[in-house]
């Protein structure tokens, strides 16, 4: 698919020719631990999106990322991993209410449809380095897809307080691992450092513009799924704002060329203590970074969001809603969900579950609601750990006698 690039800000538009990352206008007034100026839309010939779009949703078949790859701007993709991302299973907990379950990608995580895209873009590029920073989830992401793919190597970027869990992940799958003192933000400079300095192919969330466009994948499948009797709200996890971003792009495509007839409403979901963007959007879309931003859901933990300037315009434009949580509630959603559906979260992707709970009690109105759940519990074990309590050893006829 032929593309250019367009100024998510000031509006220019570039030739899709050359790799670019953000604007050079606006990125100019860019300042060090702030979100991310001019961050780039890739943008379509709508005639020729509209008629292969078309083509793809006459068939209701298999849902992976390789349905839809005629959508996405990569030249060749047979050399691209096949690990099975997407095709996600769609559960129905109730009559009204539905869980997207990303948990069963490759890395266990929603970051896969991001690390996939940009793999394919770096080998159309012919550069076999790719370097990213990230709390844990979309390093271990790039990790897995890169090991699945010959000569590609990742150098990843994390903050020193990442999960083990995570860090083992990426170790596993060959990566080297700079863990970085201090925050995410100081990982994410490093590695904008490398990528200026070295020439290394940069995967960031919310810098590389074909993030937020291998994250628009879940929309095309949530489409897919439902056609025009379409979820009345989605609930979606928010911590840089690119995953929010990437379904509306996904879902916005569809509407500008007619085969989507409505927008849903999209609620954006922070915890309590890092909701840059669920505050923007209440105050009108003034963004204010928090330097104190705290949660335990380390995926969604930001003090400075990246991609918040286009996470606050859509949920603008299309009338979206935010909403927080504090961080018991998400311990308790984490529970609540596995014992009563059988997907574990992690805290970040429980954040959604709490996020709809909070949002039903004010608007107890009948609609259809869909969850995204970004990644598995098992990424973060000690967080679940603080939910339950282990059983004590006790002797097989001990157990036997209890009840008599």
């Amino acid at each position: 698919m032929n593309f250019y690039y367009e100024c998510s800000e000031c509006k220019k538009t570039f030739s899709g020719d050359e790799m670019m990352y953000v604007c050079p206008d606006c990125s100019s007034e860019q300042k060090p631990g702030c979100e991310t100026r001019g961050v780039l839309f890739i943008r379509y010939d709508i005639e020729e999106f509209k008629s292969k779009a078309k083509n793809i949703f006459s068939n209701k078949g298999n849902r992976d990322f390789f349905k839809y790859y005629e959508l996405f701007p990569v030249k060749e993709i047979d050399n691209v991993s096949r690990l099975d991302v997407g095709n996600s299973p769609i559960h129905k907990l109730s009559e009204d209410l539905y869980i997207f379950d990303d948990t069963r990608n490759p890395s266990c995580s929603y970051k896969d449809r991001a690390s996939l895209l940009t793999a394919a873009k770096a080998l159309d590029y012919g550069v076999n380095t790719i370097v990213a920073a990230s709390t844990g989830n979309a390093a271990s992401s790039l990790a897995c897809i890169a090991s699945s793919l010959r000569g590609l190597k990742c150098i990843l970027c994390v903050p020193e307080n990442a999960p083990q869990a995570k860090i083992t992940q990426m170790l596993m799958f060959g990566a080297d691992v700079v863990r970085v003192k201090g925050t995410y933000d100081d990982a994410f400079e490093l590695s904008l450092r490398l990528t200026e300095e070295r020439g290394y192919f940069n995967r960031n969330t919310a810098y590389n513009p074909f993030t937020v466009e291998g994250k628009k994948s879940s929309a095309y499948e949530i489409f897919d799924v439902f056609r025009n009797d379409m979820p009345d709200n989605i609930f979606i996890p928010v911590g840089d704002g690119v995953i929010i971003s990437g379904v509306y792009k996904g879902l916005e495509d569809l509407l500008k060329v007619g085969i989507l007839n409505k927008m849903p409403k999209i609620v954006a979901c922070q915890a309590e203590g890092s909701s840059v963007i669920a505050d923007a959007y209440k105050r009108g879309g003034e963004i204010v970074n928090d330097p104190k931003a705290s949660t335990l859901a380390d995926s969604i933990l930001v003090q400075a969001p990246r991609n918040s300037i286009m996470a606050v315009d859509f949920l603008k434009r299309y009338n979206g809603d935010s909403v927080k949580v504090s961080d018991k509630s998400i311990l308790d959603a984490m529970q609540e969900l596995a014992s009563s559906s059988g997907v574990f979260s992690e805290p970040a992707a429980a954040c959604a579950y709490a996020g709809w709970k909070s949002f039903k009690k004010k608007n107890n109105s009948k609609q259809k609601d869909l969850i995204l759940i970004t990644g598995n519990g098992l990424k973060d074990i000690q967080s679940a750990q603080k939910q339950v309590s282990m059983p004590q050893p006790i002797s097989a006829m001990d157990y036997l006698k209890i009840g008599k």
